[in-house]
Formats: C-alpha cells, structure tokens, sequence
C-alpha cells in the first residue's frame, strides 16, 4: 500500500490541486491520500476541493475543517483535513486543540485533530493524520502546544493497540524538537524520507526550507518513504510504502 502524506497549501488553486493528486497517483500509485490544509471550491459555500479530487481519482473521501479564514452566508473560506481512498471505514476524528491559538491568527474556530480510518484491502491498518500547530514566539501558547502533542500521543497509543498503525502529516516542527521523541515514547518509529520538505513562498524570508512532514508507524507495520516533488505546494509530499 502507497499512501501519500500532503499539506497541498490552502492557497493552491483547486484545479491544480486535482491536476497535481491525479498525477501523484499514476506516477506513484497511491491506494490513500492524507491531505493537509484542503481548501474549500471558490464559488461554492461549503464544497471542499477534496471532493472534487476524489472525484476524479474514483476515490471515497471524508474530510473534517480546521480553520475558517473568513464566512458569509454563501462562502466559506478555510481548509481542512482529508482523507481520499479506494474504500473508506471507521473514520474517527479525534480534536487534540481547539484553543483560539491553535494558529497564528486568533479565532475561536480554530482547531487540531487527529483523523484516523480504515480501509478493507488493508483492514490491519490503521491510517492517520494530523496538521500540528507551530511553536509561537515568545513561548505564547506554550503550554497548549505542549497538552496538543501529549493529546496526540495519547490517541495515537490507544489506536497502536488495536492495529498496525501508520500515522504522519505536517508536524510544523523538526525532528529535534521533542515531538518526535514523544512518538517514540507511544511506541511510534520515524520512516526517514529525506529532507526539506517545506520551502518558504517568501522572498523576505530567504526562501527559508525546513523539514516539517514526517511519517511514523507502530512496531511491525514494515515501511518506507520518498519525498516527491514540491508541486504546486510549498510542502513536499511525503509517500509511505506499506508492506
């Protein structure tokens, strides 16, 4: 099993985002995709672009919003997790903060959830993803950030117990920052994929690159993992192979 691990950039023109997933899954054959960031159809009040993605992979989705940039009765701008597969069941979605800095911008609709389901050609697995916050400065939110990542350890060891596990997305931190370490502690292990996975959009900021993505299994899920390219995307996808 392929399952491809993506924050697609809330700012990817839909079209793109479809032309860019359906390429992903000829050239990679990928059974699941684990999406960050969806956005929503403009022109459409409340219709994700995942919908229309798994509409021309022939694939079944489920997706959960996360964050609302801005509402009015006919238009809702955000995004939000999903996930696209052959076949879709027992999706649970756990919110792991739901803070008002859960993201940089303030707001009350703002939250982080881990998303998890099964699918029956691979009913051993567990499939899971989460978008994570990002350290503020300043140590604001410090606290919050760290009862996220002990909420998201928390869950991700109840499902380990029941199944093999495969779990990843964008972390919004490196690998020494401890949220790793923690994984570890709920009896996760890194699949190395490679580095950056992130490249900066911004020229002020150097075009700054960083390895956010990271993908993690439980103790004899047998896996390894590539990076495709950046894409239309400031993140990189990051391709787990399962055995």
């Amino acid at each position: 099993m392929n399952i491809c691990y993506w924050n697609v950039c809330n700012e990817t023109p839909p079209e793109r985002l479809v032309e860019a997933c359906v390429d992903l899954r000829q050239q990679e054959e990928i059974d699941v995709f684990c999406l960050q960031e969806v956005p929503y159809l403009p022109g459409f009040a409340r219709t994700p672009a995942s919908l229309t993605i798994a509409e021309a992979l022939g694939m079944m989705e489920a997706f959960e919003h996360t964050r609302t940039l801005s509402a009015t009765y006919d238009r809702l701008k955000g995004y939000g997790t999903a996930i696209l597969a052959n076949s879709l069941h027992s999706v649970q979605v756990k919110t792991i903060r739901n803070d008002s800095l859960a993201y940089m911008t303030p707001s009350s609709d703002n939250r982080r959830v881990l998303m998890t389901a099964k699918t029956y050609e691979r009913p051993d697995l567990t499939i899971g993803v989460a978008h994570l916050s990002y350290k503020l400065p300043l140590g604001i939110g410090k606290i919050s950030l760290i009862k996220e990542r002990h909420n998201l350890a928390g869950h991700l060891e109840n499902y380990r117990n029941g199944s093999g596990l495969v779990f990843g997305g964008d972390m919004n931190c490196g690998p020494g920052d401890g949220l790793d370490d923690m994984l570890i502690g709920a009896g996760l292990y890194n699949v190395e994929a490679g580095s950056p996975t992130f490249r900066s959009r911004h020229w002020f900021a150097g075009h700054a690159t960083r390895d956010l993505d990271r993908v993690f299994v439980s103790k004899g899920v047998f896996a390894t993992a590539e990076l495709g390219d950046f894409g239309p995307s400031d993140h990189r996808p990051v391709i787990a192979h399962i055995e």
